[in-house]
């Protein structure tokens, strides 16, 4: 019997940690019928729609925030304009 047998035993490998699982994606169906040139210039026609929808987003942007401040101005005014004619 060998007391000290366990101490002596081979020292486990520590495991590989397991590389997180990609999520699934459906194969995306490129249509070959349509020429390289062709699927070139959709490309661009994108990029230039997500380009003018940007500015015109930041100018929306920029208005709503002018109508914000003008309706503050206007709405101040009015309150000065209230309160000094409860004075008089």
């Amino acid at each position: 019997m060998c007391l000290w047998g366990d101490a002596m035993a081979k020292i486990k490998k520590a495991k590989k940690a397991k590389q997180p699982k990609k999520p699934f994606k459906e194969a995306k169906t490129t249509d070959r019928s349509i020429s390289k040139a062709e699927r070139k210039l959709n490309k661009k026609a994108i990029k230039e729609a997500l380009k003018r929808k940007k500015v015109f987003e930041k100018r929306l942007d920029r208005s709503i925030g002018v109508c914000a401040v003008m309706l503050c101005i206007i709405s101040s005014c009015l309150d000065v304009a209230l309160r000094s004619k409860k004075k008089a």
